[in-house]
């Protein structure tokens, strides 16, 4: 009797966007905006996965009277069709007098694939970040939108 020895393989895919937005105003007439978005799109997975898991985390502060704050986070994994995906988004708007205000948003997707050794392992993705600011008042104002994509393929 012949024994065939196969080594199966794990691969592990992780993908993350954050989103980040902060606005302020020193005490004048002031109208500011500061947004960031990302996302990722997996698609035309060569194999289902095993395992998925989502995790997305939304934060929103303001001070002052005049700010409106949005932050907002989604992951998604299917197994059939298998995609992935994940958005985030955070937007400050702030007008008058004295204000301040933050937006994050976080998501997460982990997808686990069980690879027979010598197999293909394929897929296709899409990676988006976009940062506006926009201020009346430079020296009395400030906006900043940060972003950040994170995408990890590990194999064991």
């Amino acid at each position: 009797m012949k024994v065939i020895n196969r080594a199966a393989r794990t691969a592990a895919l992780m993908a993350a966007g954050l989103t980040g937005a902060l606005v302020g105003a020193l005490p004048s007439e002031a109208a500011t905006l500061a947004s960031s978005s990302a996302s990722f799109i997996f698609t035309n997975f060569s194999q289902s996965p095993t395992a998925t898991q989502t995790d997305t985390l939304s934060d929103s502060q303001s001070i002052g009277s005049t700010v409106i704050t949005d932050s907002d986070a989604s992951a998604l994994a299917a197994t059939i069709p298998s995609f992935a995906l994940n958005d985030t988004f955070g937007e400050v708007i702030g007008s008058g007098t004295l204000y301040s205000g933050t937006a994050e948003a976080e998501a997460e997707v982990i997808a686990e694939f069980d690879l027979t050794s010598n197999s293909l392992f394929s897929f296709n993705f899409t990676a988006v970040l976009e940062l506006v600011t926009s201020i009346d008042l430079p020296g009395l104002e400030q906006a900043e939108a940060l972003g950040e994509l994170d995408f990890a393929l590990f194999g064991r």
